[in-house]
């Protein structure tokens, strides 16, 4: 894992030694072992490939690396990597995992190779191979590919979004970079708020559902995308985007039983977790007790001797987990480590957290993270392994037991259907989805229905004090199959993904997510639905048919779900001077949508009560969050 920064310009755009300093300063915890830059002009064809920049020379591509040793740690291994002859160069964050088996192939095709890293495996894949077939790669990246002799520069991000890209661009002039307050540091880049961006975010805790950020010049390119720049011979710059992963969530037409998919399951998850373990560097779990990070801390310590796993523990017992993951920890033999925070550590914490997250964030549990990996890093550790991404691919989170329930409907399966309403827990839910399935004869009464029951807004802050605004909606879906596809390409992952990356990389951690490797997706994604959530509603259910083996009964079978819950209120409360602080900016007061005095009285009235119970801590939360945002990175509305 490391960090990327590059631009490319029609016209050469000077780049100061000063200039080249901040980036790279900005970029440190992502790359803190070596730094490198390139620098190539169109006109005279100069290049420079070192760690320090020229003094106020100009430059048509101009490239940053920051590295984190993982693999091969030689220093032959740093960024920009240059083919032989000069005429190719990249710069790669991310890890390749299977680079052995592309090495092999190109080898036998006559290919040789210098070091033994993923990046050169990736440079002369690029070279040989070419950008058509970047489907075959397996991992997390992204990574930017500059031909001298074409002008022709290729950025590209993997299928899941796993590896951040931040774009800045105008008509000749486009900057990409793995962090956003590098792109700040463009004096063409404004630092102006996308104000429809940080209004979703009040109402909603979410940053909306496109490749837009809370910045109104900086967008993400999209995940599984390729961007192709080509400087021209008329001096002009030229972009252009398409999507090389190709998604495919049909069911199989022809799968087999339900105890062989169990084994293929066990398998791709033993074959995933042994990829992602592949360090020349200590290696971590994060283990909340869950299913997910219990099955992959379970399989990692068949292969990882002497395995260390990192478990965050709630200062209330109701929603503590850490006793699972202590049950998890015996039952494999590892050592435990739990990390309890202190609510004094927030205010002490905020501002460097804001700064390392960048963009706004759901709620405290991301905090949570944060200090587990603070601790991963106190302890000697640099690559970390987590359960991201198993909700999503196995159908972990409540809502997908209605969804379930309306695929059964629109597939007239109604025995099971029967069965997945007698075991849910919210029967009201699934009768709406079984009106909704008997109005389709109906489309303008459906229509009226589905406005209905889906609202046409939220309020920002405090029920009827605030100023009603349109919230952002994800798209409808109509079976588990497209609930599936949404959290994983749209509504869920992207922003899990976004915050433990960023979380990670404060302390100059490689978090890896071993359910997000795609032969293990697609597969899963291909089941019947049935396998994925059985007709007596056990969700996960193939999944913990495949882990029951490897993890103590209680942890496999567990029906709750909690993860990182934070006792938000409490935080708040036991830093209640700080927080009327910051809700005493005049930022408050030149929100768009927000009256500010009843946001304040209402702060009040909760820290008056000096109680936990009666208030949405999440709000308070939100509003904090955003006003520090801005004040840190100086943004204006």
């Amino acid at each position: 894992m490391c960090g990327i920064f590059g631009i490319l310009s029609a016209k050469p755009y000077k780049v100061t030694q000063a200039f080249a300093n901040k980036v790279s300063s900005l970029m440190h915890l992502r790359g803190p072992n070596a730094t490198g830059f390139y620098g190539y002009h169109r006109e005279t064809q100069k290049t420079f490939l070192q760690s320090q920049v020229p003094y106020e020379e100009a430059w048509n591509v101009f490239f940053m690396h920051k590295r984190l040793s993982i693999l091969d740690l030689d220093t032959h291994s740093n960024q920009p990597m240059q083919s032989c002859d000069g005429r190719y160069v990249i710069i790669f964050n991310g890890e390749i995992y299977n680079y052995k088996t592309l090495r092999q192939t190109l080898g036998q095709q006559g290919v040789t190779f210098q070091t033994d890293c993923d990046t050169e495996v990736l440079l002369q894949y690029l070279i040989h191979v070419g950008v058509e077939n970047l489907q075959e790669l397996e991992g997390m990246f992204s990574f930017a590919f500059f031909d001298r002799v074409e002008n022709k520069c290729i950025l590209a991000r993997d299928p899941y979004g796993i590896k951040p890209l931040y774009v800045f661009k105008t008509a000749d002039f486009f900057a990409f970079s793995s962090r956003i307050d590098c792109l700040l540091e463009l004096s063409e880049c404004s630092r102006k708020a996308n104000i429809k961006q940080c209004i979703n975010y009040l109402v909603s805790g979410n940053i909306g559902y496109d490749p837009t950020t809370v910045l109104r010049d900086i967008v993400r390119c999209k995940p599984g995308h390729v961007i192709t720049l080509q400087i021209r011979d008329d001096n002009r710059l030229s972009c252009e985007t398409h999507e090389y992963f190709r998604w495919d969530h049909s069911e199989s037409a022809e799968h087999p039983d339900f105890n062989t998919c169990v084994q293929t399951v066990r398998r791709l998850l033993e074959e995933s977790v042994e990829k992602h373990l592949a360090s020349d560097v200590p290696v971590c779990c994060n283990l909340s007790g869950g299913i997910d990070s219990s099955g992959i801390t379970a399989i990692a310590s068949r292969y990882h001797s002497n395995l260390t796993a990192f478990a965050y523990q709630a200062d209330d017992p109701k929603i503590d987990e850490s006793g699972y993951a202590e049950c998890v920890a015996k039952h494999c033999g590892i050592r435990l480590i739990k990390v309890k925070i202190q609510p004094t550590d927030l205010e002490k914490d905020f501002d460097r957290y804001i700064l390392q997250q960048e963009e706004l964030f759901g709620g405290a549990s991301n905090y949570a993270s944060y200090k587990v990996f603070e601790e991963q890093q106190k302890q000697g550790f640099i690559v970390s392994l987590n359960g991201q991404g198993g909700d999503e691919v196995f159908t972990g989170y409540a809502p997908y037991l209605s969804n379930a329930f309306q695929s059964s409907l629109t597939s007239h399966k109604w025995k099971r259907a029967f069965s997945l309403f007698k075991t849910s827990a919210n029967k009201p839910r699934l009768i709406g989805f079984f009106i909704d399935e008997y109005l389709k004869d109906f489309p303008k009464i459906r229509s009226a229905y589905r406005k209905l029951v889906r609202g046409r807004g939220n309020y920002i802050g405090f029920g009827p004090y605030a100023l009603r605004t349109q919230l952002e909606l994800p798209p409808k879906v109509d079976s588990l199959r497209e609930a599936l596809n949404l959290t994983l390409k749209v509504t869920s992952i992207p922003h899990l993904l976004r915050s433990d990356d960023k979380n990670a990389m404060a302390f100059s951690i490689e978090n890896r997510v071993p359910f997000l490797w795609d032969p293990l997706v697609q597969f899963a994604h291909t089941l019947p639905e049935e396998y994925l959530i059985s007709n007596d509603g056990w969700q996960k259910f193939i999944l913990r048919k495949a882990i029951e083996d490897w993890v103590p009964k209680e942890i496999a079978w567990r029906k709750d779900k909690i993860g990182y819950a934070p006792t938000e209120s409490r935080w708040l409360l036991a830093n209640a001077s700080f927080v009327t602080h910051i809700l005493s900016s005049k930022v408050l007061d030149k929100l768009p949508g927000v009256r500010a005095e009843i946001v304040r009285a209402h702060w009040k009235k909760i820290a008056d009560r000096n109680r936990t119970d009666g208030w949405r801590s999440n709000i308070i939360w939100r509003y904090i969050s955003l006003i520090r945002w801005m004040e840190l990175f100086r943004i204006s509305v």
